[in-house]
């Protein structure tokens, strides 16, 4: 056995027809996981496979499993370019216990609304300071990551009667800021 490793398996999905796939997922329903790849296969997209893909994801047994099913279809369906198909088929379908899916959904909602602070927080600050902004504190501000910290930072340029008071109540400076991480 020496020198003997595991191969890959390689797999071209998108050449397997959905219906003899869907057809193995009816005869065994233990080979649920299936599922997930159907999406990907061609004429998976037709009326007749799409049903009876919902049909055999209704049959798993763990509401999870089924949402997690759903998630990855609409996904995959992406990839094949059949998005609006399997949106449809799908919209009834409650997909919602993904723990992964709703920390994706999470670290998103995060990241757009450090966004929107951090924009506001530039509007406000070169709004009400006009040329005062520059170098190593405008860098700080358009990087920093942290909500919390972008929060306290607008609300007190929205409230500071100078630039300089507004750098004072940041009390930190650019490089200790850019290191700062809640």
């Amino acid at each position: 056995m020496a020198g003997q490793g595991i191969r890959p398996l390689f797999w071209n999905v998108e050449e397997d027809e959905a219906s003899p796939a869907l057809a193995e997922v009816e005869a065994d329903p233990e080979l649920w996981g299936l599922l997930f790849w159907i999406p990907l296969m061609r004429g998976a997209a037709g009326a007749a496979n799409v049903t009876t893909w919902l049909r055999l994801m209704q049959q798993v047994a763990s509401k999870r499993r089924r949402g997690d099913l759903g998630r990855i279809a609409l996904v995959f369906a992406d990839l094949a370019g059949t998005v609006p198909v399997w949106q449809d088929a799908l919209k009834e379908v409650d997909m919602t216990e993904s723990k992964v899916v709703n920390e994706w959904i999470a670290e998103a909602v995060l990241k757009a609304e450090v966004g929107a602070t951090r924009r506001a927080l530039l509007e406000v600050v070169e709004g009400r300071f006009p040329g005062a902004l520059s170098g190593d504190y405008k860098t700080l501000l358009e990087t920093q990551d942290s909500l919390p910290l972008l929060q306290e930072w607008l609300r007190a340029a929205a409230t500071a009667l100078t630039f300089h008071d507004f750098q004072r109540f940041c009390g930190v400076d650019a490089a200790a800021a850019r290191s700062f991480n809640p």
